[in-house]
């Protein structure tokens, strides 16, 4: 799974941002993956959703789970938000800390794909 070093919340976590008006959440998923990334991709499969609790507050929050192959674009540069990709196969140590949610969202649709 592609992974992105997120450089405010120092730590690696899925692409993924906010949906901009009048974009559907398939083209925000898409957006960001290549903003973030330098990744481009010409179609994501809708994957799932998740609910879950952020927060001291515990308000909450959804995300719409895309997958897809994604091919290399333009060379990754890193900007104000994103430091570093890498590809992560699940399993292997990462310099830094991972975002727990991410991961799991990752595995779950990583086992669905494979079985």
């Amino acid at each position: 799974m592609l992974l992105v070093f997120n450089r405010q919340r120092a730590c690696w976590e899925l692409p993924g941002g906010m949906i901009d008006p009048d974009e559907t959440p398939r083209q925000a998923a898409i957006r960001e993956l290549h903003e973030e990334s330098g990744c481009k991709v010409d179609d994501l499969t809708f994957a799932g959703f998740a609910r879950f609790a952020l927060g001291p507050e515990q308000r909450a929050e959804y995300a719409a789970i895309y997958a897809g192959r994604a091919t290399p674009g333009n060379a990754f540069a890193p900007n104000d938000e994103i430091t570093a990709i890498t590809w992560w196969d699940g399993a292997s140590p990462l310099a830094g800390r991972v975002q727990p949610l991410d991961v799991c969202l990752g595995r779950r649709r990583r086992r669905r794909r494979v079985r």
